[in-house]
């Protein structure tokens, strides 16, 4: 039976990130733990990372990456090959990309961190990301411009043959939820519905119940045709209820697709990137 390994490193910082990595030798008890240089310490530490041999699974997890870590991960800690895993956005990505033949000299860090964001920082989302440029042998860039464009939700529904995770897709993970709330929740679909059509970041309730309440039912008629006016009205009414509007955005909150929060400026909700 293999032996399983779970080390979490700092690396917010450059200096807590070597100190953390140098850890590990001495955890582990290896030859050349008495060495004074640090690069050969970080050699053998990678070294045990990379060794297919011993009956091993690890898993290390990077803690809080920055872009200025980020290279010294891939240049001094990542491992060519491994028996383990590593928990971190940027090398997940990195990993995809230069599996997919392109080096990380063609792939910036910039373009690495824009699609992290674009994806909402979600685990799954990047793994697949990650997959999909190894599967078609894209490149970072091209596939954000993918996922920039009206092509995003076929992007989505690829089935990333790298994951653990029991769905293979983004929308195979999503499309549950938001069937499940469609059943149980019709007013939480309503918000989302409309949310979609704003700026992720920082949406003023504010505005939304007031463009609602300035809305009578004459002017109702003169915007739309008689079909349309019900559905109108069930959003203006929601949005004039507290106890309703409230209710639906805790439901949204509660299964991880948006976050309320209430300032001096007044109430906002941030909706998930990739909703």
């Amino acid at each position: 039976m293999p032996v399983y390994y779970t080390f979490w490193v700092s690396a917010g910082f450059i200096e807590k990130l070597a100190r953390d990595s140098l850890k590990l030798v001495d955890l582990l008890r290896l030859p050349g733990r008495y060495a004074f240089n640090q690069v050969t310490k970080l050699t053998v530490a990678r070294a045990w990372l990379e060794d297919p041999t011993a009956r091993k699974r690890w898993l290390l997890i990077l803690d809080n990456v920055t872009r200025e870590t980020t290279k010294m991960i891939l240049d001094d800690i990542f491992p060519r090959r491994n028996s383990g895993g590593i928990n971190d956005a940027v090398t997940m990505l990195a990993a995809g990309a230069e599996m997919g033949g392109e080096s990380m000299a063609e792939a910036s860090y910039a373009d690495l961190e824009c699609l992290i964001r674009s994806v909402g920082n979600l685990s799954l989302a990047i793994d697949q990301a990650a997959s999909y440029i190894k599967g078609y042998k894209s490149s970072t860039k091209e596939l954000l411009d993918l996922y920039q464009s009206e092509e995003i939700m076929k992007v989505l529904s690829w089935e990333n043959d790298l994951s653990r995770h029991e769905e293979k897709s983004v929308v195979a993970t999503f499309m549950p939820a938001l069937k499940r709330i469609s059943q149980t929740a019709p007013d939480a679909v309503t918000i989302l519905r409309i949310l979609c059509f704003c700026d992720p970041e920082n949406i003023p309730i504010s505005i939304l119940k007031e463009g609602c309440g300035a809305l009578d039912q004459e002017e109702r008629s003169d915007i739309l045709a008689a079909s349309a006016i019900n559905e109108l009205g069930t959003v203006i009414d929601l949005f004039r209820s507290s106890v309703r509007l409230s209710k639906a955005i805790q439901e949204i909150q509660r299964l991880s697709l948006a976050v309320y929060t209430s300032e001096e400026s007044g109430r906002t909700v941030r909706i998930h990137d990739l909703v």
